[in-house]
């Protein structure tokens, strides 16, 4: 039994050893299995990480992106919105809508989120990347037949249900009460 002949000392200061190294592996598995694209850049914009999940959605393979400026795969850099650099070691991070550019040439609207780090006075930008598109095009369908029913007044009673199973909207036409009611009385929750 090797652990029992050694000193405590001994066996702690190689935890501490093996701890960075373990912190590092435990990071690049996070990377590796995430469903979101993440993308690091440097304050220059040049990209220092691309994970598995951007390479899926930007269509360019780990490679063919790295050492790249972030412009070949988002519309602004990350680093864009930070007009102050951190002092500590991370400070907040943001959330903002981007259009996202894939290897093909097409555009999409995606949602980025991006904390910055400094460590050895060296600035780290990491984005989270998601393609709200599909999204995007449920809110303009919805607003379309809300507007639609306000509009014409169509006397129908109605319940809408927003993804997060809140009542975005409703209308009590067989009710008595006035058919179409203020945002305000659509306080609701189902669950």
């Amino acid at each position: 039994m090797e652990h029992a002949s050694r000193h405590p000392m001994e066996l702690e200061l190689q935890e501490r050893v093996q701890e960075p190294s373990l912190t590092q592996e435990r990071l690049r598995s996070a990377l590796k299995h995430s469903s979101h694209a993440i993308v690091s850049t440097d304050s220059d914009g040049v990209i220092r990480a691309f994970n598995p999940a951007a390479e899926r959605l930007f269509g360019y393979a780990y490679q063919d992106a790295i050492g790249r400026n972030i412009s070949l795969v988002l519309s602004e850099p990350l680093h864009a919105g930070f007009d102050t650099f951190p002092t500590s070691h991370l400070i907040a991070s943001q959330t903002r809508e981007v259009v996202g550019r894939r290897n093909d040439g097409s555009t999409f609207a995606a949602e980025l989120t991006v904390g910055v780090s400094l460590s050895s006075n060296r600035q780290t930008f990491t984005g989270s990347v998601r393609d709200i598109t599909h999204e995007q095009q449920q809110a303009k369908v919805r607003d379309a037949m809300l507007s639609r029913l306000y509009s014409e007044k169509v006397p129908l009673a109605y319940v809408l249900f927003g993804p997060d199973f809140r009542v975005a909207d409703w209308n009590l036409a067989k009710s008595g009460r006035s058919p179409f009611l203020s945002r305000s009385d659509l306080s609701c929750r189902i669950f």
